[in-house]
């Protein structure tokens, strides 16, 4: 399906959820307190960047490589933002989608389920 505006909304979503994680997680390395906001800003622009490569690839996508990884990091965000967020708890979010970003097309595209 085509999306219109599609690289500005993805952009404008990548950024919102770049910044917000960003925030989230310097915050709890340097034991500060996390503004609410930005936690909320990570799961919500993570959800509608979910839904967006739903809408875009389809339902199938979710069972590949990448689409497993990010539901992985979703349910790790959501538990991280209701409890006390440890540093490994968002490091680990953090590898997942240097590691989703970083595979050969042919692996992120491989399907699991």
């Amino acid at each position: 399906m085509i999306i219109p505006l599609n690289k500005i909304i993805k952009l404008i979503l990548l950024f919102m959820h770049t910044l917000g994680f960003s925030v989230w997680f310097g915050s709890i390395v340097m034991a500060n307190q996390v503004p609410e906001i930005f936690p909320a800003m990570v799961i919500g622009s993570g959800i509608l960047l979910l839904a967006r490569k739903i809408i875009k690839h389809g339902w199938d996508w979710l069972r590949c490589v990448k689409g497993c990884i990010t539901i992985f990091k979703a349910t790790m965000l959501i538990i991280g933002a209701y409890f006390i967020p440890p540093v490994a708890l968002l490091g680990t979010v953090m590898m997942c989608g240097l590691l989703s970003t970083h595979l050969p097309k042919e692996t992120k595209d491989r399907r699991l389920i």
